[in-house]
C-alpha cells in the first residue's frame, strides 16, 4: 500500500470505528505483534478508538487509556470492514471485533507490523519514530 491508499483507508476507518470499543481481537501470527499477544489483548480489549491518522505507510490508531496502535501493511494487504452478518473472508491474519458487532479483519499480502505503544511512549518506537512528515 502507499500513501493515497494509506490516506483513503484511514478515513474510511475513521468514519467506521471511531468512537467504537474494541470488544475482541483475534491474530493468527503474533510475530506481526511487538509484544506477547496476551499483553496486547489485555491492553487493548474495552478501548475505545478515538482517532485513526495515516502517516508514511503507517496507520496511528489512538486509543483511550492513551495507546496507539501501530499498522503497517507491509507489501500491502486487504482491510475489510463488516457486519454482524456479513460473510467475512476465509483466511486473514488479525481480526478486530467492536462492542455494535461490526469489525474489520486483515490479510497481509506477505508481512505486517501491528505494534501497540503508549503515547507518550511513541518516540521510542524504532520504526516510526524518525518519520519526516506526510506529504
Amino acid at each position: 500500500m502507499e500513501l493515497p491508499e494509506l490516506t483513503v483507508l484511514s478515513r474510511q476507518m475513521t468514519k467506521e470505528i471511531v468512537g467504537k470499543r474494541i470488544s475482541k481481537v483475534e491474530v493468527a501470527n503474533p510475530k506481526c505483534l511487538n509484544m506477547p499477544f496476551e499483553q496486547f489483548q489485555k491492553t487493548i480489549v474495552g478501548k475505545t478508538v478515538r482517532s485513526v491518522e495515516g502517516r508514511g505507510k503507517w496507520l496511528f490508531i489512538e486509543l483511550e487509556s492513551d495507546h496507539v496502535l501501530l499498522f503497517n501493511p507491509g507489501m500491502g494487504a486487504d482491510v475489510i470492514h463488516f457486519k454482524p452478518d456479513d460473510k467475512l473472508p476465509e483466511k486473514n491474519q488479525i481480526k478486530f471485533t467492536l462492542d455494535d458487532k461490526t469489525g474489520f479483519t486483515i490479510r497481509a499480502w506477505w508481512f505486517c507490523y501491528l505494534h501497540l505503544m503508549q503515547a507518550k511512549k511513541l518516540g521510542e518506537h524504532k520504526l516510526t519514530a524518525k518519520m519526516g512528515i506526510t506529504p
